[in-house]
């Protein structure tokens, strides 16, 4: 038994050598067959197109593709090519350069402030709030029921308009754009008032949606419950959230 394993193992070991040398031969040999099949291909082509009257100095693969391939690959390359191009920037869309648009922003936002309806108002009109039938701009609000549970708060004290931590006037103007936030949303519609302290709001003014999450980023003092720092037009209102009542205001603070 160990003699056959032996003379097997003999074999195989010197079989190995040749299947080794054997295997590129093989390779050489379909290369070769696959090139006189592809030169084959050529001549017949070259002889159908020469019996249809076409020149033969440029013979065609029969395996290129046709047409209706070339055409689609052609859109292809056209689609991919307008993706690459830029996207012309908004003063282009609107045939103008970037100050218009600064401009019509402008416009639009002093239309908003007047309570006229402009363009970007009309868009806003669907989502306004219908104010109840009692309320009118020039009057303040009633005090809210949760006006009762004011008792036993400390009163806001409004000293920290002399604290240089709260400088916001020149942090405004080193960081501008921080004060840029874009459009206000009229809950009611009824345009800009300069509203005071002691001014009562409508609760859809100081709805959480208009909390300044971080006062200091603002150069705002940080203010205890219930008071909350609200943005009202391009105003910074203080707002007592248990009865509406504004309690510190900052004019002219947003741009």
């Amino acid at each position: 038994m160990r003699g056959l394993v032996l003379a097997l193992l003999i074999g195989t070991t010197a079989a190995t050598p040749a299947l080794a040398q054997f295997a590129p031969e093989q390779r050489r040999g379909q290369r070769e067959q696959a090139r006189l099949e592809r030169a084959e291909r050529l001549e017949r082509a070259a002889q159908r197109r020469a019996q249809a009257g076409e020149s033969d100095l440029a013979p065609v693969d029969e395996q290129q593709p046709s047409r209706p391939a070339i055409d689609r690959a052609i859109e292809r390359g056209r689609a991919s090519t307008a993706a690459e191009q830029p996207r012309p920037r908004l003063d282009q869309r609107r045939g103008g350069s970037p100050d218009s648009v600064a401009n019509w922003r402008r416009e639009q936002r002093e239309q908003m402030r007047a309570g006229r309806p402009g363009e970007l108002g009309e868009r806003l009109a669907r989502r306004r709030v219908t104010p109840p039938a009692e309320a009118r701009p020039d009057r303040p609000a009633p005090a809210p029921r949760t006006a009762a549970r004011r008792s036993g708060w400390p009163r806001w004290q409004s000293s920290w308009h002399d604290d240089r931590r709260y400088n916001w006037r020149d942090h405004r103007r080193r960081y501008g754009s921080l004060y840029r936030l874009g459009y206000y949303f009229d809950p009611f519609g009824w345009g800009y008032r300069r509203y005071g302290i002691g001014w009562r709001l409508w609760p859809s003014y100081y709805g959480s949606s208009y909390w300044l999450s971080d006062p200091f980023m603002y150069r705002l003092p940080y203010a205890p419950s219930p008071y909350k720092w609200v943005r009202y037009w391009d105003d910074a209102l203080l707002v007592d959230t248990f009865t509406g009542e504004v309690v510190d205001v900052a004019h002219d603070f947003f741009w």
